[in-house]
């Protein structure tokens, strides 16, 4: 009697599972713990919101190539561009939770957009498991070379007086030059009024030629035209001073304490994915970022690699979205 029942007490729950097993292989429907167990199996996408050839696309490409040996299969990059690079992260938030489509998301469509779009099409942290933040950059406040501009105190002087004297180029509403400049103006208690371009480009063009004599533009985008004297660098945006251009001072430590506008770009897998394979993405990106061609790369990008945890990452998301909805919301910008 004794040994029938704890035979029932065994199979009846086993029989259960295979019946839903077998139920689950027929409707289809993958059993995430064996395949985050196997994987990777086949090749791996990574989605992007933001055309080719830009900074983000090459970052994609580079550690694509790394990533694929890691794993030992192959890494595709597929540029799915508009609204933003909001797009590609719909696409993305909807993929299957199997680690086979990842998103390589910024500051811009992941912490700064929220801000800016009433009905996005994925919620940042809802809709995607945060891998690892790959790298960290910084924008530069920027004057035309001929200006009165040499410190950031000038900046600010001159825009107490007069604030139509210290406008800035932006490369569009809502892109982190434009959002370093309403930061700006937050913690120096200023009014620095914008000027939208399309692009980075448009921007410091205007610059260069004495339109504007201001701008926040990112760092490996103003780059080629410090050297070539076209431009003044003032002071950098991020919290430690760029290895790029060790002599420029941050604007933090210019007078405006605690100021901080560091763009990132960074990794997720749609909501869901098991945590073994979040883990196994997290380790072999890690791997890629201590390479030398890909630290050497970075390095002429202007970029800083990371490589923190998911956790980190995770915890590091939400803080950039708190923060730059109070800036969004500060500057009296409404969502579109």
């Amino acid at each position: 009697m004794k040994e029938t029942f704890m035979k029932r007490a065994i199979l009846k729950p086993l029989k259960g599972f295979l019946h839903a097993t077998v139920l689950m292989a027929l409707l289809g429907v993958p059993c995430l713990g064996a395949a985050a167990e196997s994987y990777p199996t086949r090749p791996v996408k990574i989605i992007l919101g933001l055309a080719p050839g830009g900074m983000n696309d090459i970052v994609a490409r580079l550690l694509s190539d790394g990533l694929a040996k890691e794993l030992g299969q192959p890494v595709v990059v597929e540029n799915r561009v508009g609204a933003g690079g909001t797009i590609g992260g719909g696409y993305a938030a909807n993929a299957a939770p199997d680690g086979y489509t990842l998103f390589l998301g910024a500051i811009s469509n992941m912490a700064i957009a929220p801000s800016q779009y009433k009905n996005m099409p994925y919620d940042p942290i809802k809709d995607f498991a945060p891998i690892t933040k790959l790298a960290s950059s910084a924008n530069i406040l920027v004057a035309h070379p001929a200006s009165e501009f040499k410190t950031v105190q000038e900046v600010i002087d001159a825009a107490r007086k007069d604030p139509q004297s210290a406008m800035y180029a932006t490369a569009g509403m809502g892109t982190s030059p434009h959002m370093a400049g309403e930061l700006f103006n937050i913690m120096a208690k200023v009014k620095l009024p914008s000027v939208p371009y399309k692009g980075d480009g448009p921007a410091l063009t205007d610059v260069a030629g004495g339109q504007v004599k201001l701008a926040f533009p990112a760092l490996p985008a103003a780059m080629n035209m410090i050297r070539a004297g076209q431009l003044r660098p003032i002071a950098v945006t991020s919290k430690q001073r760029s290895s790029k251009l060790p002599d420029v001072p941050t604007i933090s430590e210019s007078g405006v304490a605690g100021y901080d506008m560091s763009p990132w770009v960074g990794m997720f897998a749609p909501a869901q994915t098991p945590k073994p394979i979040i883990q196994r993405l997290n380790q072999a990106f890690a791997t890629v970022l201590k390479s030398e061609r890909v630290r050497q790369r970075f390095s002429e990008l202007a970029l800083e690699p990371v490589g923190d945890s998911p956790e980190e990452f995770g915890t590091f998301l939400a803080e950039e979205i708190e923060k730059w909805s109070k800036v969004a919301k500060a500057a009296g910008i409404q969502p579109q």
